[in-house]
């Protein structure tokens, strides 16, 4: 199970991988994710842990003799050790990914990726890089007041914080 109650969320990217097929075009940030604003802040952690009530563990397999020739493992150790590259190394994990994007199953969406510290497994502290790609968005409304005695409603198009999509915590 895992518990957030610690956890302090250090980095987020995200990037628009499109599907070459379809024409679409590929957006890389070129800055991390600002996640100073608290409502954000807290919204985000939850999008990336509460998500997974029943986590199901799976492990990295070398395709040869090392581990360390495998891409996604190698990369996803680097965003563990490298603090001040986490973004740079972000938009090659994101560049790989639409690498493998050339097909009409794969659809197109925003990649985020994070890291969070101090998150509990099964109570275990432990550190996790996610890597989540979220395809379907959601229509949704925001109410805003003008003024003293007026409200606005307006239809917009989201990601739902309850759906993570398709989603990887690794620790």
């Amino acid at each position: 199970m895992i518990n957030r109650r610690e956890a302090v969320l250090n980095h987020v990217s995200i990037h628009y991988i499109g599907n070459e097929l379809q024409n679409e075009t590929s957006v890389f940030s070129s800055m991390p994710l600002d996640i100073s604003e608290e409502i954000l802040y807290h919204q985000l952690l939850s999008f990336f842990t509460d998500n997974f009530k029943e986590p199901e563990f799976y492990q990295f397999q070398p395709l040869t003799d090392s581990l360390d020739e495998n891409f996604m493992y190698s990369m996803i150790s680097s965003l563990f050790d490298k603090k001040d590259s986490f973004h740079a190394e972000s938009i090659e994990m994101a560049k790989w990914l639409l690498s493998f994007s050339k097909h009409h199953f794969i659809h197109s969406g925003e990649l985020m990726v994070c890291k969070i510290q101090n998150l509990f497994l099964n109570d275990t502290m432990i550190d996790a890089v996610g890597i989540f790609k979220i395809e379907n968005k959601e229509n949704f409304f925001t109410l805003s007041r003008t003024g003293d005695d007026n409200l606005t409603l307006n239809g917009e198009v989201g990601i739902n914080q309850q759906k993570t999509g398709q989603g990887l915590p690794d620790f």
